[in-house]
């Protein structure tokens, strides 16, 4: 993980180099809502840290001065906490960041650290499919923290994240990938690798070092190049949606009525609602892909006055052939979150498809690829 642009910069200009690690907290550094980032050149402990729509302050420490820094899982939380000896820190990061949190944490005592344990003596497949998530966050992937989150809540068993990180903190990455086919079933190892992809291209992009390390986990698992396109090329299209219906060339959005972006939301929102339950994972994808409160407003007041029906009459014509290719991988992506297809659901993207021209060849296609990304029950089966 890196600091954004910004915080880097203030960084380096701060301590003279670059960051070593990077974490990034799920609240404000008192606790509130906001942000903290944690980042660490082996010196100074920095935090840069702000409140829910506020600007971001800094605060910063030799950890030679700290005294004591400790790390921890609680719950289904990494917790750091550091004490000096003018200020005393608690917080709490996604399990995901448990390796980066372990390595800070080394930096004021290598010899003591509680939060990885002992790694297992041989791998499971949910043990090794979250060895193989932690090795593309390590690659300074750009990753959202709402896709950990949903990883985070589909895991079975929360101690995997721990097990898989100590045991890769032991053998390493290309170990990793020499055990995964005795370890793994293929369909175990599909999974994988579509987790992995989306995990680095939550921004639409998977950048050439990322690329790299998928290839190589490609090849070591021994999965087919022409899988690993189509499971790439689906999910492209689908985290395009930034591209899609993001900002327009001067910076403005369009939030009128006919507007493909607040049209789509709208759909989006009408998928959540189909089944009359609230899901956590369902509103933290919508979270995701409808980022901006105005745009939320705009759509759900689109769906009142337009009524479900009314509005998969105007998606013929409102949005043009790629935007619906999008739509419709997010519409499914937004349905199986929760690893499953209810049959409400089924029957609305069927409409939604309908609607929007799909073609069987392409709809297939996406809920294949969709389904060997979300299903991660398949992890706890024996390879």
């Amino acid at each position: 993980m890196t600091l954004p642009t910004l915080l880097a910069e203030d960084f380096e200009k701060f301590s003279g180099r670059a960051p070593d690690c990077v974490a990034r907290a799920l609240y404000n550094l008192d606790g509130t809502l906001g942000a903290t980032w944690m980042a660490t050149d082996g010196f100074y402990l920095v935090f840069y840290y702000k409140p829910s729509g506020g600007n971001y302050c800094r605060k910063a420490f030799s950890i030679s001065d700290a005294l004591r820094v400790e790390a921890k899982t609680e719950d289904c939380f990494a917790v750091f906490r550091a004490r000096f000896p003018e200020a005393a820190y608690e917080l709490k990061f996604s399990l995901w960041d448990i390796s980066t949190i372990d390595r800070i944490a080394r930096y004021w005592n290598p010899d003591k650290t509680e939060i990885m344990g002992t790694p297992p003596a041989e791998l499971r497949p949910l043990n090794a499919f979250c060895a193989g998530i932690h090795v593309m966050l390590q690659a300074d992937a750009k990753t959202e923290e709402v896709e950990l989150e949903w990883l985070s809540q589909r895991i079975p068993d929360q101690t995997a994240i721990q097990e898989g990180c100590s045991w890769l903190a032991a053998n390493g990455p290309d170990q990793l990938m020499q055990v995964l086919p005795d370890v793994m079933s293929v369909q175990q190892r599909e999974c994988l690798l579509a987790n992995q992809i989306s995990v680095a291209m939550t921004d639409g992009v998977l950048r050439s070092a990322e690329q790299e390390l998928i290839e190589k986990f490609r090849a070591g698992m021994q999965l087919k190049k022409e899988r690993f396109q189509s499971i790439f090329d689906a999910l492209l299209i689908k985290n395009r949606i930034i591209t899609m219906f993001g900002d327009t060339a001067d910076g403005l959005l369009d939030l009128s009525s006919s507007s493909p972006l607040v049209i789509s939301a709208a759909c989006l929102i009408a998928m959540s609602e189909c089944d009359e339950e609230k899901h956590e994972t369902e509103e933290g994808f919508l979270k995701r892909l409808i980022a901006r409160e105005e745009v939320m407003k705009e759509s759900t007041a689109l769906l009142e006055f337009k009524g479900l029906e009314g509005l998969i009459e105007t998606l013929g014509d409102s949005l043009n052939g790629d935007q619906r290719r999008c739509l419709m991988a997010n519409l499914l992506g937004l349905a199986m979150v929760d690893g499953e297809l209810k049959v409400d659901e089924q029957e609305l993207i069927g409409r939604f498809q309908k609607a929007m021209n799909i073609t069987d060849d392409d709809f297939h296609w996406f809920l294949e690829v969709l389904l060997a990304k979300n299903n991660l029950s398949v992890l706890v089966a024996a390879p």
